[in-house]
């Protein structure tokens, strides 16, 4: 059980890694982040505004109950009243200071393909390396954001159909949340790559299927 469990986890975080979120070519997967030093969990931490036992617990509450999703889901909204022919124009209206404005660019090509549930599965992804970040630094997380871990399998089931619809959900939360318009064109052949290689894996006897999410 404890296998399986890691193994779902390294599925669920595996797009995370490709972006290399941690500009360090060693971190390349979810095995690789767990077995990092105490010193590289603080700075994850930091980076997320996680840096303490009580902001650790708030984050991971948030990123249950509101996450990215939510400023993705307002950018949409936003966009979609707008002819497609305006929606580069009035991006480019916005003051330099709104954070939105890089969100947007994103947000724009992403947001018909995606499913009801937008980029939850990058919130999703995100609360896992958290927690394990948070056990490694000596955090005690408590109430909610605990007892939810276990039960994230279940609310990622419930919100795609398919580990392709939860790949692609989380490729787009990568790009809208770090919101990096010079390295668009790297990382989109890592993101297709990847893609590819999970759509070869769905054909391999060892592969994780899709419903062992709900299990």
């Amino acid at each position: 059980m404890v296998l399986k469990k890691r193994a779902l986890i390294e599925k669920m975080t595996a797009p995370l890694f490709i972006s290399d979120p941690f500009h360090d070519a060693g971190i390349g997967n979810f095995r690789h982040f767990a077995r990092s030093s105490r010193y590289f969990h603080h700075d994850w931490l930091d980076f997320w505004g996680a840096d303490e036992s009580y902001r650790c617990t708030e984050k991971l509450k948030w990123l249950l109950y509101t996450g990215y999703r939510e400023d993705f889901n307002r950018a949409a909204h936003t966009l979609s009243g707008l002819p497609e022919s305006t929606r580069r124009a009035y991006i480019r209206s916005l003051p330099e200071t709104d954070p939105l404005k890089n969100r947007m660019i994103h947000a724009g090509p992403y947001m018909e393909t995606l499913t009801f549930s937008g980029i939850a599965a990058f919130d999703y992804a995100l609360y896992l390396t958290l927690f394990v970040s948070a056990s490694k630094v000596g955090f005690q997380i408590r109430g909610e954001a605990d007892v939810f871990r276990d039960k994230l399998f279940k609310i990622a089931y419930a919100k795609y159909r398919s580990w392709h619809e939860y790949f692609q959900a989380c490729i787009a939360g990568i790009y809208f949340v770090l919101a990096q318009p010079e390295r668009i064109s790297e990382l989109g052949g890592r993101h297709y790559a990847f893609l590819r290689q999970q759509a070869d894996e769905q054909n391999s006897p060892r592969s994780l299927h899709w419903n062992e999410l709900n299990a």
